[in-house]
């Protein structure tokens, strides 16, 4: 996992399931969009 991607949130959804809770990724806020 590489919680540094998650300032682009994106970028981290891509490469950790969505199961992860929306404060890891703010940005998205959600499932992954593909």
């Amino acid at each position: 996992m590489r919680i540094r991607d998650a300032q682009v949130g994106e970028t981290y959804l891509i490469e950790v399931p969505h199961r992860l809770p929306a404060q890891l990724y703010p940005d998205a806020a959600g499932p992954p969009t593909g």
